[in-house]
């Protein structure tokens, strides 16, 4: 147990200060993909990591292991869990419990919020809003819309509304929503990966922007209409911020130089580091789960 904690730990930390150099070198769809799920998966390595250590000390207790038909003894011999790493083990499960709670609390307060704003989907794919805050987001589900409001049209030229609603159609089509989703909530429960998060939420607005300019056949165009937005919502009104993916969002000075340049192929090698962590994470995960039934097989059985 302690060679695969010591494994995560070391894959963790590795992940947690590379990816978020990495992602901007891949292909921004690569990176979103990649940089979600591996972080999703080492996340999930990183509790069965603690729930492992609380439960097998735990059940060194010879009352608790005698309910459950274990022996004490045998576990604390193949597996000798110092009290004070599982209190801390079993203390960070619980805080995590109770971030991720609360991240999903607030994430469904957030998306009641804006459909209660935006109304039911009728058909229309944009709605816009008639309301003085700089707005232009997707609503979450198979059936979301894209949300402008007119505040925000009224700022840009025809060509830019049309590079907007462009951009954020792509997010719509990739389904940026959930894979926001999931970061946000795996952050909440693994905070190590906070800058994961921001690469993730960046690659998911330069995968956008390349749609859009893909779709315009105009990369200045996109470039400047994400320029244009961003300085609009920086001295302008914004609610959007922190709930949904927008038009300005992300490292707005990078994706502009991005769009200034030709389309990029995109860093096999950053995204080949990036299989790497999530083929070790899942390995990670693997060994963890084969070591903790180890354990507790042999607890049976002695």
């Amino acid at each position: 147990m302690i060679v695969a904690a010591a494994v995560w730990l070391v894959l963790c930390a590795g992940f947690a200060v590379t990816a978020p150099r990495l992602a901007p070198a891949a292909r921004p769809a690569a990176a979103v993909r990649l940089t979600v799920s591996a972080a999703l998966a080492l996340t999930a390595a990183g509790v069965f990591v603690l729930g492992s250590a609380a439960a097998t000390w735990a059940f060194q207790d010879p009352a608790l292991a005698a309910l459950s038909r274990l022996s004490a003894g045998k576990l604390h011999a193949d597996s000798p869990i110092p009290p004070d790493a599982a209190i801390l083990a079993g203390g960070l499960l619980v805080a995590a419990a109770a971030s991720l709670v609360v991240c999903g609390w607030r994430t469904v307060a957030g998306h009641r919020a804006v459909r209660a704003a935006v109304g039911r989907p009728h058909g229309d794919d944009v709605l816009v809003l008639d309301d003085e805050r700089i707005e232009a987001f997707v609503t979450p589900g198979r059936r979301g819309r894209v949300v402008v409001t007119t505040a925000l049209l009224e700022a840009l030229d025809p060509a830019e509304r049309e590079a907007l609603l462009v951009h954020e159609r792509a997010h719509r089509r990739h389904a940026h929503a959930w894979w926001t989703l999931a970061i946000r909530l795996t952050v909440a429960v693994n905070p190590l990966l906070r800058g994961v998060r921001r690469a993730a939420e960046h690659a998911m607005e330069r995968w956008a922007d390349e749609d859009a300019a893909t779709q315009t056949g105009d990369r200045r165009l996109v470039a400047r209409t994400v320029a244009r937005v961003s300085l609009l919502k920086k001295h302008g009104s914004s609610a959007s911020a922190g709930v949904l993916l927008d038009a300005g969002g992300g490292d707005v000075p990078v994706r502009v130089r991005a769009l200034l340049k030709p389309e990029s192929p995109g860093g096999r090698l950053a995204a080949i580091a990036l299989v790497v962590f999530l083929a070790g994470a899942v390995v990670a995960l693997v060994l963890m789960q084969r070591t903790t039934d180890g354990i507790f097989d042999a607890a049976h059985a002695g």
